[in-house]
Formats: structure tokens, C-alpha cells, sequence
């Protein structure tokens, strides 16, 4: 099976993956992270990483998308990751914010 992705459908399944973690860090129930990282999780530069598409079974059909992005602090060290899962049909399965 084929996927052709063009640059405008790869822009956008990362425009959703932005979209996550700043739901994410913005949360009132993640309020703890400006305790834990003051300052650095709003001065944030999200680059992106890559892009996977994962089959679950033996039926092509049946797969989701993971759209990581980096996150980088200001003074362009990596202190993070945020992973992005979404089904075939664009909702979010799950989603995974890591600090170092």
C-alpha cells in the first residue's frame, strides 16, 4: 500500500499535533507543569520530528498515524517530546507529553 502525503496534508497532521500540546500544557489539569518547569514550558520552539504510520493488523485498513514534535528550549537544546496518535479517520487516540 501506498501513501502519498503532500506537503500541505503533512503540514496539517502536524498543525493538529501543535494543536494537541497546547491543549495539553494549557490543561487545568496539567496546571502542576509551570510549578515543575517555570517558565521554560510557554517559551517552548515546537519543531517537527516525523510522522509514522502504523498497521494493527493483517487488514491494510486498519492503522494510525503518530506525528512526533520536538520541543526545544531557547537556547536550541531538545527537552522534550510530544506525540501525537490519531486513527485513520483523523480522531485522537491518544497523546504523550515528555520533558527531560
Amino acid at each position: 500500500m501506498k501513501f502519498n502525503l503532500s506537503k500541505e496534508e503533512l503540514n496539517k497532521l502536524y498543525n493538529r499535533a501543535k494543536e494537541g500540546y497546547y491543549k495539553c500544557i494549557y490543561d487545568k489539569d496539567n496546571d502542576y507543569l509551570s510549578e515543575e518547569l517555570p517558565g521554560l514550558y510557554t517559551s517552548i520552539v515546537l519543531k517537527h520530528s516525523n510522522v509514522k504510520i502504523v498497521f494493527h493488523s493483517e487488514e491494510i485498513r486498519e492503522y494510525t498515524i503518530e506525528v512526533e514534535i520536538t520541543l526545544w528550549n531557547s537556547s536550541s537544546e531538545l527537552v522534550g517530546e510530544y506525540l501525537h496518535i490519531e486513527d485513520d479517520k483523523g480522531n485522537i487516540l491518544e497523546d504523550n507529553l515528555v520533558f527531560w
